[in-house]
């Protein structure tokens, strides 16, 4: 699904590409990740590299640079706990490489601190049933629905839940 910096779907771009899984935990204790990488700080008004930004981050994200991405996230994520678009968008970057049960903590995290947004039900849905949790994913695919009937996302994988389950 493509994204907008703020975690919510952006219509006409191409889609994140799932790539084969990285070990982020690995990657997460590398020495040097609590000093990012020049790519995290790029777009940051303030030139901090203990304060990359999530425009930037997502950038890297999109781009498939998840390593950068996930040690962006990471920090975002240290210097506020609770920013739901970065937790968001770090629980995405676990689903589309194969850490579905971290996805789902994340995102769930997410929709704890913003309810009203449809895009992270719909998320967690995926994230859901890629752990073949499909009742839980036809669950969040109903509240991303009744917060927004005409999500595209929330449908589609409402109807694959349901498929899932032999309904």
């Amino acid at each position: 699904m493509a994204l907008e910096p703020t975690g919510e779907p952006r219509t006409g771009l191409p889609i994140l590409p799932r790539v084969h899984p990285l070990r982020f935990p690995a990657v997460l204790e590398q020495p040097g990740v609590s000093v990012l990488v020049s790519t995290c700080q790029a777009g940051n008004r303030k030139n901090n590299p203990r304060n990359p930004d999530l425009t930037t981050t997502f950038q890297l994200h999109q781009e498939g640079n998840f390593a950068d991405a996930a040690r962006c996230y990471h920090a975002l994520l240290v210097q506020k706990p609770e920013d739901a678009a970065a937790l968001h968008l770090f629980g995405v970057l676990h689903h589309q490489n194969g850490y579905f049960a971290r996805a789902v903590e994340l995102i769930g995290r997410a929709v704890a601190l913003r309810p009203r947004a449809a895009a992270f039900h719909a998320n967690l849905a995926e994230a859901h049933r890629a752990l073949g949790q499909h009742e839980q994913a036809c669950n969040c695919c109903r509240a991303a629905l009744r917060l927004q009937p005409h999500h595209p996302e929330a449908a589609n994988n409402f109807g694959l839940a349901l498929h899932d389950l032999g309904r």
